[in-house]
């Protein structure tokens, strides 16, 4: 099953032994090695507790595998999406008042030429 291979990856990355990551969690060791094993399947109930035992923990990545492991690299990703989303608007707003300036100039032109006739 995918998800005990990402509570691997997650007790690895955590740099502790199975009972550590267990007492972390507030599971049994027994019912963890259970998992581990293959003997049990991951109940939700289990799912909640490792979340609560590591909150950066991303639920998207530990459930389906969907995005990275912590929540902070979600956070730097969208971080990095709303800078370039900012950029981009100032560079619209700079080519919009560019525009609007060389209408303002052709307008006053166009009014000039009108009047000279």
């Amino acid at each position: 099953m995918e998800i005990l291979k990402r509570i691997n990856e997650l007790i690895i990355a955590s740099n502790l032994t199975s009972r550590a990551f267990a007492i972390a969690c507030g599971i049994k060791y027994t019912t963890l090695n259970n998992y581990l094993t293959g003997r049990r399947a991951v109940a939700l109930d289990t799912v909640d507790l490792i979340l609560k035992g590591f909150p950066n923990v991303s639920a998207e990545w530990l459930m389906r595998g969907d995005g990275p492991m912590y929540k902070s690299e979600i956070t730097i990703q969208n971080d990095e999406r709303i800078n370039k989303l900012i950029a981009t608007i100032g560079e619209m707003q700079s080519i919009v008042s560019e525009k609007q300036k060389a209408i303002d100039d052709l307008m006053a032109e166009n009014e000039k030429l009108k009047n000279s006739k």
